[in-house]
């Protein structure tokens, strides 16, 4: 968690190359003499103090995003999934504009859900969570993760259903990133994927 939180570093004064530096450094090991000989060698402890203060921040992010939803109720049925949307202006957003977070808090999420909802199909349902990426630009980061009671080693088919269901209604989307059912796209077109979520989801992910 430490190197991923550094990769996702959401200071505005460190670059994606900064950031990959300075996980690194947590990977590498400082050598240790005695006696003008090396003895020992050990983890860069000032690097990897400073990464799990940043991991920290971090899951301490997902938790209050988590528990709003929760509160406020806000992980919508849409019959054969589930959704949520982060607000923009929310506390701590900046987080949740980086893959690997959303993706932590999309499971966090359903799980948490899972185990407070009165219907019994929860289990069963994928969830398809957004976060405000690039407020200037107007785009929004959404993953789709499979439902709970699917097999972890379950390939996850939301990257194919992303991708027809843009081109069915002709949203503006981006699909670069490393893992397929990650995308970015225009905010004001998200709701356009409802209306064909409902059928490519079901055939595609259940």
């Amino acid at each position: 968690l430490a190197c991923v939180a550094t990769l996702e570093n959401i200071d505005k004064n460190k670059s994606a190359t900064d950031n990959f530096l300075s996980a690194l450094d947590i990977l590498q090991r400082v050598p240790v003499y005695g006696n003008n000989k090396l003895s020992v060698s050990r983890v860069n402890v000032a690097s990897l103090e400073k990464a799990v203060e940043l991991a920290k921040k971090q899951t301490q992010a997902i938790v209050t995003q988590v528990q709003t939803f929760l509160d406020m109720h806000q992980v919508i049925s849409a019959g054969p999934f589930l959704y949520a949307f982060i607000q923009e202006g929310t506390m701590d957003v900046k987080f949740f504009a980086k893959p690997q977070c959303l993706m932590r808090l999309a499971r966090f999420t359903l799980e948490a859900h899972c185990s407070v909802s009165r219907n019994k199909r929860a289990r069963s349902l994928p969830l398809v969570l957004g976060a405000p990426l690039d407020g200037e630009q107007g785009t929004t980061l959404v993953i789709g993760i499979p439902p709970l009671q699917l097999d972890e080693e379950r390939k996850n088919f939301f990257g194919k259903a992303f991708e027809q269901a843009a081109v069915s209604t002709n949203s503006r989307t981006l699909h670069d990133s490393f893992d397929s059912y990650i995308m970015e796209m225009k905010t004001e077109d998200r709701s356009n994927l409802y209306a064909v979520e409902s059928f490519i989801f079901v055939d595609e992910i259940v």
